[in-house]
């Protein structure tokens, strides 16, 4: 995808004030801070004036689990799932994904503190899923293939501005000068799950940036080939448990906004995304107040509830062949 020189700058300008306001109170909680990333990034995307690029965000407090052979427990599969959806004439030219796992960090250099699932990252063995729903428990998944650690991350949150590593001060924050008076400033950033320490940092900004133009993730295709247990499979079933859990958070608390109800929790905001259609969700779902929701501390105790957050950025390039 190409931007022209102002275009860029749009761009990182809204990924920057999405960052800036999901970021203000880092003592926050990881499910709380993807949360508001979920709200405030489509929501800028949309409104910093490309018309070819779009985003929605849906946002589900329950997490799926997977268990490999040898674990001696369950992990989640992921905190934040991003999609890049690329249309031609409302025709799908390609499909990207990033899966991310949030960890709140204090400093540079350690090691993964859950090594289980440090390991399903950096490897990715033969798991099962544990907590899904009844069609998906129980079933067996096999990512292989190139550009697995660009594909699935670590998104890092600094507890503070900056650490010490190596007797100096590494700063979380990276400054793109957008104009004369003003820098682009963040505090997260993500890694891949290289061994033993977690390597190839990149600031969330940049990443966000490089995966909107095509420059980042891993591709992936729908439908999904039936014998398929890969890459596409995983989004797929990821897809399919939120898409799952926003209906049923919708049947069970009856519509009421950003729904919370016996633990369960969810809210959509920004445009709609491709793959929940307005007869599934009830239009009062989407998330209108200028701050996200809190999100609840308790969890539902249903293991069939679960679904990752999801932002979906839609390119466009319809504008481009017209011109």
């Amino acid at each position: 995808m190409k931007l022209t020189g102002d275009e860029q700058i749009l761009l990182l300008k809204a990924i920057y004030n999405a960052l800036f306001s999901s970021l203000k109170d880092l003592k926050q909680t990881e499910p709380q801070l993807v949360a508001n990333i979920v709200k405030y990034l489509p929501n800028e995307i949309n409104n910093m004036g490309i018309p070819n690029i779009s985003s929605g965000g849906v946002f589900v407090h329950q997490l799926p689990q997977v268990k490999y052979l040898g674990a001696s427990s369950s992990v989640e599969i992921g905190d934040l799932l991003i999609l890049r959806t690329e249309k031609s004439n409302d025709t799908i030219i390609s499909r990207s994904a990033l899966l991310l796992q949030a960890k709140k960090i204090d400093s540079f250099g350690k090691k993964p503190d859950n090594i289980i699932q440090h390991n399903l990252y950096n490897n990715w063995p033969e798991f099962e899923y544990t907590r899904a729903s009844k069609d998906l428990k129980g079933e067996c998944r096999k990512i292989e293939g190139t550009d697995l650690h660009s594909a699935s991350k670590y998104l890092l949150i600094g507890n503070s501005a900056s650490v010490n590593l190596n007797n100096q001060i590494i700063c979380f924050y990276k400054c793109f000068v957008y104009d004369l008076n003003k820098c682009i400033t963040s505090c997260i950033f993500t890694a891949q799950p290289s061994f033993p320490l977690l390597s190839h940092h990149m600031f969330f900004i940049e990443e966000i940036y490089r995966f909107i133009i095509g420059d980042s993730g891993k591709r992936y295709q729908l439908p999904v080939s039936t014998k398929s247990r890969n890459w596409d499979r995983v989004i797929e079933d990821i897809i399919e448990l939120t898409k799952e859990s926003t209906s049923k958070y919708v049947l069970t608390a009856g519509g009421n906004g950003a729904l919370r109800q016996q633990g369960l929790f969810c809210f959509i905001t920004g445009n709609p995304l491709s793959f929940i259609t307005p007869e599934m969700v009830d239009a009062s779902l989407y998330h209108k107040d200028d701050n996200p929701p809190d999100v609840p501390k308790e969890s539902s105790n249903n293991e069939e509830d679960s679904g990752v957050p999801i932002i979906e950025f839609v390119i466009n390039t319809e504008r481009n062949l017209n011109e």
